[in-house]
């Protein structure tokens, strides 16, 4: 959440492609665009090749307008006054954009200063033109945002946008929670402030998550000791944990800095296979809004999460993952630049 403007300045893009599982983030960005005062911005990004050929370009203008049309509706939708969610009018922004989905998605977000994108991820082989799994994929390895991407539910269980709206306050849980994934490594420290400035908006208890993965056993075969090998690695787990709760109260210290409530957790024992799942199984326990992770800056294979833990969490859970890039600072810089005229 970069935007270093008032509150009621900050701002929340939404990509739809037209589909009912894009618009399943709307719920979520319409609930933080009410906590937090902030501009909900509607994009539809739609591939139009030729759009100065003249013998096309009715055609193509038509496909432009449709565009605009379907986010009017959805623009009434999220406004309608006889809704209890609804927002302001004055307060949702749409717009229609030609291009490749991801970077023009990316590029919107950051001209427009957005603080979040937030978005459906259709990886579990939900067909659509444009908001497959690998563009939401490219948007959380191409952004300098924090992006929040959601696995959308299966069609035949899905509400329309109009009933998932009018009961989102009695499905809304009032007691925001998020969980923070840590290994010790500064690259997942990143994510800390753009979580501690969201906490602070949404009035969010954040939980820190520590998982500790025991050393291969044969690290304790080469010993002189090998009848008190469970011992020795039972000790050294203990250690790690004792280590671990003692980095994560140097985190906490940050955390309840800004005036935030922050409970630290170290899982020992947890096989490295199972590191997502227990990152899920916690999730779910503590009711959470969010779970937030930092994710590698831009990986060669396009594997942009560290190891695949990110990845399995986002395909296991159900609830919203917060993706947020170490290098979150290059936005700065790169809007300097644009409003200097450079880029």
């Amino acid at each position: 959440m970069a935007n270093t403007g008032a509150v009621n300045n900050r701002v929340i893009t939404v990509p739809l492609d037209g589909s009912p599982q894009a618009e399943q983030a709307l719920p979520l960005a319409i609930q933080f665009a009410r906590s937090i005062q902030a501009q909900l911005q509607l994009i539809r990004v739609v591939k139009v090749d030729t759009l100065l050929n003249y013998d096309n370009f009715e055609y193509e203008l038509k496909i432009v307008n449709q565009a605009m049309d379907y986010l009017e509706e959805i623009k009434a939708i999220i406004t309608d006054p006889t809704l209890p969610t609804r927002l302001k009018a004055s307060q949702v922004r749409i717009e229609v954009v030609c291009g490749r989905a991801a970077e023009e998605i990316t590029h919107f977000a950051l001209l427009t200063r957005s603080d979040l994108v937030i978005m459906t991820t259709h990886a579990r082989a939900f067909p659509s033109d444009l908001l497959l799994g690998s563009v939401a994929r490219k948007v959380v390895q191409l952004s300098n945002q924090p992006v929040i991407l959601l696995q959308p539910t299966h069609p035949e269980n899905q509400l329309n946008l109009r009933e998932e709206l009018a009961q989102l306050d009695r499905k809304a849980d009032h007691q925001k929670r998020i969980v923070v994934a840590l290994d010790g490594t500064a690259q997942a420290e990143s994510v800390l402030e753009n979580v501690m400035e969201l906490a602070c908006a949404i009035d969010a208890t954040v939980f820190l998550l520590r998982i500790i993965v025991p050393a291969p056993p044969d690290q304790y075969m080469g010993s002189y000791y090998v009848d008190n090998s469970e011992t020795e690695e039972d000790k050294d787990l203990e250690k790690e944990e004792a280590a671990a709760y003692e980095y994560l109260e140097i985190i906490r210290a940050r955390v309840i800095g800004r005036g935030l409530r922050c409970v630290c957790v170290v899982r020992v024992g947890v096989s490295a296979s199972r590191r997502a799942q227990e990152i899920v199984a916690y999730s779910d326990k503590t009711r959470a809004t969010l779970v937030a992770m930092a994710t590698h800056a831009r990986g060669s294979l396009g594997r942009m999460f560290f190891g695949s833990v990110s990845d399995e969490v986002l395909r296991q859970t159900h609830r919203p993952v917060l993706f947020i890039h170490p290098a979150n600072t290059i936005q700065a810089e790169q809007v300097a630049a644009f409003e200097k005229g450079e880029i």
